[in-house]
Order: C-alpha cells, then structure tokens, then sequence
C-alpha cells in the first residue's frame, strides 16, 4: 500500500483561474480527451487520456485504529471480524537535529539510539509496529541489516558513549518536540522512559499543534522528534535521496558530500547488482556519519 504524489490540483484537476495560494505552479494543455486538460509536465500522458479513465471522486470505509484502541477493536465479537491487516512500506525514527548542541556530536546522537529497546515500542502498538535498526522498510530491496550494529540496543554502551562525550546525563537538558497526536504522545512517553531508565537523562516532552512541528522542523528550531517516510514508490532510490544534501524530506541538516556522490551514481545506475551495492556503501557512510 502507498501513499504520496503530486497533488491532483497540478495532474488532472488544474485550476489556472483559482488563487495563486490555491492553483499549483504548472500549466494546463488540452488532452487527447475534449475538454479535459491535464498538467504540462505530462505531454505523453496527455497524449493517451482517451485511453484511461479518470476517477474525480472515490469513497472508503475503511479507518485507522488507534493505538489505544486495537486490543478493544481485536477482541470485539463484531468488529474483530472486520479487521484487516496490510503492511506499509513506512518508517518511523528518531530524528535528531545536528545542528544544535547536545546533538551536534554523533556519540551524544549514537547512546540516545543505543538507550532505546524497540521491543517496548512494540508492546504499546501490540504487535503492530515491527522493531527495526535499518532506516529502508522491511521487505524492500536493499533493506539490509548488515550495518545495523550502532543502532542496537545496548544501554551500557550507550552510558558509556555519553561519558566518552564528556555529557554529565545529570545535568544534561533536552527536550523531545511531539506532535499533539495520541499515538504520538503515547510514544513519545515510551521514549522517554527508555531514555531515563537506560540513560539517567530526563527529556522533556514539548507538545505542539502538528502545524507548529512541521513549521519548527523545517527552521531548524529544535532539538529531537519523532519522524517518518511513507514510501512514494517500491523502489530503494526513494529512501536513499531523502538524505541528499538539501533535501526537503529530513529536517537534520546532514549532509555528506561522499554519500551525496553514491547515492548520485546509484540512482543513474541501470545494473541491480551494482546499483544495490551503491547504495549499500551510501548506507554503510550514513550509518558512520549521522
């Protein structure tokens, strides 16, 4: 199941007379269809529109079960009956800002991964949600946990890589940004708690509207959150530019002009071997350097 794409506003449904906070910045050319006009960056498509039916509205029962919910929803006589469970092709991860101190140095960045046990992660989403420590979804091509060592869950290890940082866990003052979304909070809290528990740091969580998150995130304006990829395609090339220098998709400010180099070649690459293997050792340097 994928999520994702243009807008319908710049493909098939353009609105050029609509205000310019509303229309989208391409143009509308007429189609092989009369009176239908589809977006100028797909002539070809244009060309072929007679041949395709265009669905303008579509209707579904179907909705996501909070985290909360699901042993109530999974237990009920009736509605147990209508569960169905799909896999996504979508990852959810800690995103540290390294921009800003403490996490500016990657041992500090490296004990806060290695403090937090994914299996607790799991338990609050009752199965599911599936523990990872490899940043490509399960199941794709290239999702390859060989490098996944520096994601492990190992807490000595991880006190240890504060104190090579020369942090005092005592002292140290950071705080989480979370979205005011309830399966967020309730993981933000079980962060936390690892955090404490396994590091001796106190984090404060800072819940804002959605709207502000996103607005924070991308000015660079925090510290750590929880973030995501929700795959536009089955393809490993859409994982790997999200950590392109300049990227509009990771609000880090990483950037590594060597994975930059690799991932550049990789995605120009028509040999799957090779292609893979570009990728990889683009894994191989993010995994050193984030």
């Amino acid at each position: 199941l994928l999520f994702g794409g243009w807008s319908q506003l710049d493909i098939f449904d353009m609105k050029p007379d609509a205000p310019q906070e509303i229309r989208g910045p391409y143009k509308p050319i007429a189609s092989s269809v009369p009176g239908l006009h589809v977006c100028d960056q797909l002539p070809l498509l244009a060309q072929r529109m007679d041949r395709l039916a265009l669905l303008r509205g579509v209707h579904s029962d179907d909705a996501n079960v909070p985290l909360s919910d699901t042993q109530a929803i999974q237990n009920d006589a009736r509605l147990g009956k209508q569960v169905l469970k799909t896999n996504t092709l979508v990852s959810f991860w800690v995103g540290f800002n390294l921009r800003q101190k403490p996490f500016d140095n990657p041992k500090v960045r490296q004990a806060f991964t290695q403090a937090v046990d994914r299996n607790k992660l799991k338990d609050l989403s009752f199965g599911r949600f599936t523990p990872s420590t490899t940043f490509v979804a399960s199941g794709m091509p290239g999702a390859d946990s060989k490098h996944a060592d520096v994601q492990k869950f190992d807490p000595a290890g991880a006190r240890q890589l504060l104190k090579d940082a020369g942090v005092d866990p005592a002292t140290l003052g950071v705080s989480f940004l979370n979205r005011n979304i309830p399966d967020n909070t309730k993981i933000a809290e079980v962060l936390v708690d690892q955090w404490k528990t396994n590091l001796g740091v106190n984090v404060k969580i800072d819940t804002q509207d959605s709207k502000t998150v996103s607005k924070l995130q991308t000015k660079g304006s925090y510290q750590f959150s929880l973030q995501g990829w929700v795959a536009d395609y089955p393809d490993v090339q859409d994982w790997y530019d999200i950590w392109l220098t300049g990227s509009g998709n990771q609000f880090s400010g990483y950037s590594n002009k060597q994975y930059d180099d690799l991932v550049s070649k990789a995605d120009t690459t028509t040999d799957p071997a090779k292609r893979l293997s570009l990728y990889d050792q683009a894994d191989v340097r993010r995994e050193s350097s984030a």
